[in-house]
């Protein structure tokens, strides 16, 4: 039976429950932290979310940001002490940290007022303009790393919505049975084992009072390999392949996914995203990505220096130290430098060869 298995895979050992000195403090003020990655983008994902309800558009507001201050470049300028342009210049780089000067220009431009959490600290209201009606909540750590904040409502909701999309697609798109017994037992296995089963008809009823809707063969699709082996859609067993794999030890999907079916949680997808892309990237041996361009070795990129931008070649990436090796074009040199310095090669440099006028004979 182990070898007709598709979709599962060992129960792993569970993570204990998150007890972060930051998300205990928010939650004695009845709030949630939504963790960002720890990178240059997490101010503008912040941002991003609570605007557009999407990370993936952080690039889209930190250019917007960009265009914003260079705009209002004599309300901003007194801010920073250097070069204003070359500070813009940096900033529109996509792995470039946010500051605080970026985040109040973003109010600005979004017209929104703050609301900023830090731990032990009062919540500071920053009122940029009275007409504003929205706010951004932000919390700031200690080491400069912005994160998402949201009330216990808005947490309670989006966890509601997320578990409607998930079922959706488990339920009525893939058509899998009893993915709701799952779910329970994944998230919740002490309370099986504590309770005894009893069925009753088409329900599966617990001595503690839980109670759980058994779907039909006629109604769902087999999720094993061999299809065929299945006693539940292919002979007279009352015991579908989810409850089966269960019963011998396997997990039908990844915990990620039962914690999104479930109402009560509210998983983060975007950081979950984030976690594989490197993952598979330092597995594949691609550099970073940049704004949807794998840099690899052999590539042309900009590496970014104190004394301006340059063209260079990527010889060598290590991955351990998140450094690399270029040739610099200008220098006719090989030089070490931080992944965080490189980016992709403007898409201007990029455009396809013009077609001749005349064609050759």
């Amino acid at each position: 039976f182990v070898a007709v298995l598709s979709m599962a895979s060992r129960f792993p050992s569970r993570k204990a429950a998150s007890h972060d000195r930051d998300d205990v403090f928010l939650k004695s003020l009845s709030m949630h932290r939504h963790q960002m990655p720890q990178d240059g983008t997490c101010l503008f994902r912040v941002v991003a979310e609570q605007m557009y309800d999407s990370q993936s558009l952080h690039f889209e507001v930190r250019m917007e940001c960009v265009r914003f201050m260079t705009r209002k470049r004599r309300i901003f300028e007194k801010q920073i002490n250097q070069d204003f342009d070359a500070y813009t210049r940096h900033m529109a780089q996509s792995r470039t940290r946010g500051t605080m000067v970026e985040l109040r220009a973003m109010c600005l431009l979004y017209r929104r007022n703050m609301q900023l959490y830090q731990y032990k600290k009062p919540t500071m209201h920053i009122t940029y303009n009275k007409s504003f009606t929205g706010h951004f909540t932000v919390y700031y750590t200690s080491n400069h790393h912005f994160d998402n904040v949201m009330t216990a409502e808005h947490y309670e909701t989006a966890a509601a919505a997320q578990s409607i999309c998930y079922k959706l697609i488990l339920k009525q798109l893939l058509k899998l049975p009893d993915v709701e017994l799952a779910v329970q037992r994944m998230l919740f296995p002490d309370t099986f084992k504590r309770a005894p089963l009893e069925r009753v008809g088409r329900q599966l009823v617990l001595s503690n009072g839980y109670s759980f809707q058994l779907d039909l063969p006629k109604d769902t699709i087999c999720m094993l390999a061999e299809q065929k082996l299945c006693t539940f859609h292919h002979g007279s067993s009352k015991i579908s392949c989810m409850r089966r794999l269960l019963d011998e030890g396997f997990a039908p999907f990844p915990y990620k996914v039962a914690k999104s079916l479930h109402s009560h949680f509210y998983r983060n997808v975007d950081l979950d995203l984030y976690h594989e892309m490197l993952q598979s990237y330092e597995r594949t041996g691609y550099l970073c990505y940049d704004y949807g361009n794998n840099l690899q070795v052999g590539d042309k990129c900009v590496v970014s220096m104190a004394i301006g931008d340059f063209d260079c070649y990527i010889q060598r990436i290590h991955l351990p130290t998140r450094s690399c090796i270029v040739y610099i074009v200008y220098y006719c040199q090989m030089v070490e430098v931080s992944l965080c310095t490189v980016r992709a090669s403007p898409l201007y440099e990029f455009q396809q060869w013009p077609v001749p006028a005349v064609r050759m004979q």
